[in-house]
C-alpha cells in the first residue's frame, strides 16, 4: 500500500510541473502573437493613411483638370459667340492683324541675334592748317557713353590723316551713345609738336542697329542723321581740324606780351576712405576718376585710377588745363580686396571750373560736388567713402525640432529579451528531467514488486 501512495504523489508533482510549463509556454506564445499583431496593425494603419493621402491628391488633381477644361470651354464659347457676331470682312481683318502680330513676335525672336555679325565703321580725318600730318601724329578716342564700364578704343591716324573705328554687333542695338574725340600732344608718342592748336571738338553720336540689320547713326550735336560714306555701313566724316600756332621767339625774355601767353592750371583730386570694424591696409581699394564733360570744353578726356594708402588717403594724378571752361567728372570706389565687407557704392559728381585772369594765367578749382542723383552740394565735406565690416552676432540654436511631435516612449512586448528565453528553456529542461526520473522510478518500483 505504500508504493501506490508514493507513486501517486510523484505523478501529481509531474502533472503540476507539466501544467506550469504549458502555462509558461502559452504566455510566451501570447506575447509573441501580441507583438506581431501590433506591428501588423501599425503597418496596416500606415498603409491606409498613405493610400488616403494619395487618393486625396489624385482627387484634387482631377478636380483641377476639370476646372481648367471648363474654363477653356467657356472661353472658346465666348470667342465663338464674338466671332459669330462679326461680319466676314471683320473676321478677315482680325485674322490679318493676328497674323501680323505673330510675324512681329517671330521677327523679334529671330532678331535677338544675327546669323552674320553687323559691322559699322566710323571714319574721319585729321588735318593741320599750313602743315603736314604724319602717321601716328594724332590719337583718336571712341568712348562708350551708354556703357561706361567698357574700355575706350584708341587708334592713331594713318599717313594721310585718316582714321576709322570698326564696331561689330551680333544683335540689335537700339539707341547706343558714343563720343569721338582727339587726344592732345602730351598724351601722344610724338610730342615734338608744341606749335599746334589741337581741335577740342567732341562728336556725340547715337548708333542704332535694327532687327533687319540696317544701321543708322545720328549726330546729337547738330540734331541730324549722319550719312553713309558707302554701302559697307561706313559713316562720317568725323573730322578734326588742327592749326599751327603763331611762331614766337623762344629766346624772348619775360617781357613778352602777357596777352598772348597762357599759363596752364592744374587740379588734383583727393579722396578719404574709412573702414570701421577692421584695419584698413594699403591698396585695399581702387578708385576711378572719369571725365564726363560735354561739348568742346573738354580738350583732354581723362580716366585715372588710384589706390589708398594705409592711412586711408587717396591722391589722383594732377590734371592740367590750358583752356577755360567747366570740366565734369565722376569718382567711384571699387570693391575691397577683402571679401565680406560692406563697401560704399557712392558715385560722386564733381565740377572743376577753369578761369583765366587778365594776365593770361589760368586757375582751376572744385566748384561743385554732389552724390549720385542728389543736387545737394557736399563740397565742404569732400570726397569720403565709408566702408565697414559686418557685425558678428552670436546665435543660440534651439536643439528642439519644432517639426516633430512628442516622442512616444511606450514599448510593446519585448520579443528579444534573453532573460525570458532562458527562463523558458530552464523550465522545459527541468520538466523533462523530472518526467524521465518519474518514469524511471516507476519502472524500478514495478520491477521490484514483481
Amino acid at each position: 500500500m505504500k508504493i501506490p501512495v508514493m507513486l501517486s504523489k510523484k505523478k501529481v508533482i509531474a502533472c503540476v510541473l507539466s501544467v506550469m510549463m504549458l502555462c509558461g509556454m502559452s504566455a510566451f506564445a501570447y506575447a509573441e502573437d501580441g507583438t506581431a499583431q501590433a506591428e501588423k496593425t501599425a503597418v496596416t494603419q500606415e498603409g491606409v493613411v498613405d493610400d488616403d493621402v494619395q487618393l486625396m491628391e489624385e482627387n484634387e488633381a482631377e478636380a483641377s483638370k476639370d476646372a481648367e477644361l471648363k474654363e477653356e470651354t467657356s472661353e472658346q464659347k465666348v470667342s465663338e459667340q464674338e466671332t459669330s457676331g462679326q461680319t466676314a470682312s471683320e473676321q478677315k481683318e482680325v485674322a490679318s492683324a493676328t497674323n501680323e502680330k505673330e510675324n512681329q513676335v517671330v521677327g523679334k525672336v529671330t532678331a535677338q541675334s544675327f546669323a552674320q555679325p553687323v559691322e559699322v565703321k566710323l571714319s574721319g580725318k585729321v588735318t593741320l592748317d599750313n602743315g603736314d600730318v604724319k602717321k601716328d601724329d594724332y590719337m583718336l578716342i571712341l568712348h562708350d557713353v551708354t556703357d561706361e564700364s567698357k574700355e575706350d578704343k584708341l587708334i592713331n591716324n594713318g599717313d594721310d590723316g585718316t582714321f576709322s573705328f570698326t564696331l561689330t554687333y551680333n544683335e540689335e542695338l537700339p539707341s547706343h551713345k558714343y563720343t569721338i574725340s582727339q587726344k592732345k600732344e602730351t598724351d601722344l608718342k610724338y610730342i615734338a609738336i608744341p606749335t599746334v592748336d589741337y581741335d577740342s571738338t567732341i562728336h556725340h553720336i547715337t548708333i542704332t542697329v535694327n532687327e533687319d540689320r540696317t544701321v543708322s547713326v545720328y549726330d546729337e550735336d547738330n540734331k541730324k542723321p549722319i550719312s553713309k560714306i558707302n554701302d559697307q555701313n561706313e559713316f562720317g566724316p568725323f573730322n578734326f581740324k588742327n592749326k599751327v600756332k603763331t611762331q614766337s621767339n623762344t629766346n624772348s625774355n619775360t617781357n613778352t606780351n602777357a596777352s598772348t601767353t597762357v599759363t596752364p592750371a592744374t587740379y588734383q583730386f583727393k579722396v578719404k576712405v574709412n573702414l570701421t570694424g577692421r584695419t584698413l591696409v594699403k591698396d585695399q581699394y581702387t578708385y576711378t576718376l572719369r571725365e564726363t564733360t560735354s561739348g568742346v570744353a573738354s580738350a583732354d578726356r581723362k580716366t585715372l585710377t588710384a589706390k589708398n594708402d594705409a592711412s586711408g588717403n587717396v591722391t589722383f594724378d594732377a590734371i592740367t588745363y590750358d583752356k577755360e571752361g567747366e570740366y565734369t567728372y565722376t569718382i567711384t570706389q571699387g570693391n575691397s580686396t577683402v571679401s565680406g565687407l560692406n563697401n560704399d557704392n557712392t558715385t560722386y559728381n564733381a565740377t572743376v571750373t577753369v578761369t583765366k585772369a587778365s594776365d593770361g594765367k589760368l586757375s582751376a578749382a572744385l566748384t561743385k560736388l554732389t552724390k549720385g542723383n542728389s543736387t545737394t552740394d557736399v563740397k565742404s565735406s569732400g570726397l569720403v567713402f565709408n566702408n565697414s565690416a559686418p557685425t558678428t552676432t552670436t546665435t543660440t540654436t534651439n536643439t528642439t525640432d519644432a517639426n516633430k511631435g512628442p516622442t512616444n516612449t511606450a514599448k510593446g512586448p519585448t520579443t528579444g529579451d534573453s532573460s525570458e528565453i532562458g527562463l523558458f528553456t530552464g523550465l522545459l529542461v527541468g520538466f523533462v528531467i523530472v518526467l524521465i526520473g518519474t518514469l524511471f522510478s516507476f519502472r524500478r518500483r514495478k520491477s521490484s514488486r514483481k
